[in-house]
């Protein structure tokens, strides 16, 4: 009995098929125009913010588990802006670069703060960015060397460096489509 309810339920979904099938192909043979709508959409700039975000730590976690110079190893933290304001942003910062910070500060307070290092406002402590410069150049262009080998020998390695590179330029594409 369920099998010719089945039967015959089928044979009413097959007559019912042809019958609207039929009707819409008369329709298509009047010249009737049809209205095409397209709908298109962007993905917000943030989007890929977080993109480059990801691919980052991506490649800077893999470049620190191969790396064997400790002064190389790269941390992104999360820092504010600058000393006066709570927002935060990402920022990656090889450990040399830290530890210059560290000794031009302690340069600092060692020295009793002369004014070159304190500026107009004695209250903040600044480091010169000049001085930083000095201090890393030498190690800048070591990491950027051992960045290279490691990418020549590492296709791991190589392949997160790719997609950090695309995200980038996915991110800097929808920053100029922003522009226009």
């Amino acid at each position: 009995m369920t099998n010719l309810k089945q039967v015959i339920t089928w044979s009413v979904l097959i007559v019912l098929t042809t019958g609207f099938s039929s009707m819409s192909l008369g329709s298509e043979s009047s010249s009737h125009d049809v209205e095409v709508i397209e709908v298109t959409g962007k993905r917000p700039v943030s989007f890929f913010k977080k993109l480059v975000n990801s691919a980052e730590l991506n490649f800077y976690e893999l470049y620190n588990s191969i790396t064997t110079n400790r002064k190389f190893k790269v941390e992104c933290k999360r820092v504010a802006r600058n000393s006066f304001s709570r927002v935060k942003e990402k920022k990656c910062i090889p450990a040399f670069a830290s530890i210059a910070m560290y000794e031009q500060m302690d340069k600092m307070t060692s020295q009793r703060a002369p004014r070159e290092f304190l500026g107009e406002n004695p209250l903040f402590l600044s480091v010169q960015r000049s001085q930083l410069k000095v201090a890393t150049d030498d190690y800048s262009e070591q990491q950027l060397n051992n960045i290279m080998e490691h990418l020549k020998t590492n296709p791991k390695l190589l392949e997160r460096y790719n997609e950090l590179v695309n995200a980038r330029n996915l991110y800097q594409e929808r920053l100029e489509l922003e522009d226009k």
